[in-house]
């Protein structure tokens, strides 16, 4: 073992170096891989998770859109299928990505976010289940504008009664008046269009009775002008009067038809503006919330991984450093401590060569030079 002193100083030089070159990739490696954890963390849960809340948010936002679109009575009847079939869709898209939220992990904040978001989200699905059930039974009373046919009916109504005080007019002053044979409810009810089979007849039963009363005043203006008061009179109480009657009946019916398909209408209305509006409101609030914490743990990922980064390349630097500062020291002293010795060696075995054996090299040395300088001495 003496022997190899300097050999195992060589050695350990090198050793030395390959230890502080290994921690180097130690280091190296221990910051890729930690920057490869906290980008997994973004790429594959966090910026899922974000995409998912904003399709589940789109999908929110388009179902009140189509509530929204119902509640106009101008709306085709085209324009209203094609809301159903949005909000259906709407749904379907919410579902999808409801699935693939709840498959990617959660910490608690975001899983109490969440428990909150679902039971929000399932009262207000209920309140919506109600809603388009109340757009379809509108449907179903072949009323889509209750507003309006309430507000021609009203017209026309009265437009009878009006009709009524002249002809009775009429007969009390015996002078005739123009107009009176058709009315404008008669136009309508021919461009007047619904499913609804009941209201189909009963509008038909109302424009009969209206033209019997229409009619009626016809014969009577014949009567008045050719001045057959009496007659007049007779053809007023066995024709026109009971068919203004029957048609006062039969507009109080269509009234009432009116008045429901506008009650749904009401009840459409408060619950879109009142219940349902509110937990819309709170279920993206909710949501919003859950997209801010998904990204601010996406945000702390990257800072983690840009700190990873920092320590990583802190570290290969200040290893790299120490590396090749200990390498040329080691080599210096190395050098040094061989290449002296070993010169003087070589020069006194060229004097002893020469025949010169006045010289020694006198080293205290207890490796393999030390060894030679006392074998040449």
């Amino acid at each position: 073992m003496k022997n190899l002193k300097l050999g195992i100083k060589l050695i350990g030089g090198f050793l030395v170096v390959a230890l502080i070159t290994l921690m180097v990739g130690i280091v190296g490696w221990w910051g890729v891989d930690n920057l490869k954890t906290h980008l997994d963390v973004v790429a594959t849960d966090r910026m899922p998770s974000i995409v998912s809340l904003l399709d589940m948010k789109i999908g929110a936002e388009q179902i009140l859109t189509s509530q929204r679109t119902l509640l106009n009575p101008k709306l085709a009847p085209a324009d209203r299928q094609h809301q159903f079939v949005s909000m259906e869709h709407a749904r379907e898209d919410i579902a999808r990505a409801w699935t693939v939220f709840e498959s990617l992990p959660m910490n608690e904040s975001v899983t109490q976010l969440w428990d909150q978001f679902v039971a929000v989200w399932n009262d207000y699905l209920q309140i919506n289940d109600d809603f388009f059930r109340m757009a379809r039974d509108i449907e179903a009373t072949g009323i889509l504008d209750p507003s309006q046919l309430r507000a021609d009916l009203q017209q026309f109504r009265g437009d009878q009664q009006a009709l009524m005080v002249r002809v009775l007019t009429m007969l009390d002053e015996g002078t005739p008046f123009h107009g009176g044979s058709t009315s404008s409810f008669e136009y309508w009810v021919t461009d007047f269009k619904t499913d609804n089979a009941t209201l189909r007849t009963l509008l038909s039963a109302t424009n009969n009775t209206y033209a019997s009363f229409n009619q009626g005043i016809a014969e009577a203006q014949q009567l008045v002008s050719s001045g057959d008061i009496q007659g007049a009179r007779l053809i007023f109480s066995q024709s026109i009067r009971p068919a203004a009657g029957g048609t006062f009946v039969r507009f109080n019916q269509l009234l009432q038809v009116a008045d429901q398909a506008e009650a749904l209408y009401s009840a459409m209305e408060r619950q879109a503006m009142g219940p349902s509006r509110q937990l819309h409101d709170q279920a993206l609030e909710l949501l919003g919330r859950l997209i801010d914490a998904n990204a601010n743990e996406a945000d702390m990922a990257v800072v983690d991984a840009q700190n990873a980064a920092t320590v990583a390349n802190l570290w290969a630097v200040t290893g790299s450093s120490i590396g090749v500062i200990l390498a040329i020291i080691l080599g210096l002293i190395l050098t040094r401590s061989l290449t002296g010795p070993v010169l003087k060696a070589v020069n006194l075995a060229q004097e002893i060569a020469q025949g010169d054996f006045s010289h020694r090299l006198n080293m205290d040395r207890g490796d393999e030079i030390g060894i030679l300088a006392k074998a040449l001495d």
